[in-house]
């Protein structure tokens, strides 16, 4: 049997705790959000960009006590948590699932 060496184990808690992708999300990650199908790109550690409707919204991430939360000032906010949840400015909390 093949054992890991301790920089292994290490290399390998670096990586999976580095991770800056929200839980079950891949760099592109559709989800069906109440009655819209959203497009995730996580195309940077600090950034998503959301495509649905014919429209695009880039988020920058912001803290969050648990999960990834992208969010920006005029009141739109993705928050990846056990699936998700998106909000448009003005509009009610849609929850979200992975398709």
């Amino acid at each position: 049997m093949r054992r890991l060496t301790a920089s292994s184990c290490i290399s390998l808690l670096m990586a999976a705790c580095g991770s800056a992708d929200p839980q079950g999300a891949t760099p592109r990650t559709v989800y069906q959000c109440g009655d819209l199908e959203v497009t995730a790109e996580f195309d940077a550690p600090d950034a998503v960009t959301l495509s649905f409707g014919g429209r695009t919204l880039a988020l920058a991430r912001v803290p969050a006590a648990s999960g990834a939360k992208y969010a920006d000032g005029a009141g739109n906010e993705f928050w990846s948590k056990d699936g998700a949840m998106f909000t448009l400015a003005g509009q009610p909390l849609r929850q979200c699932t992975v398709l």
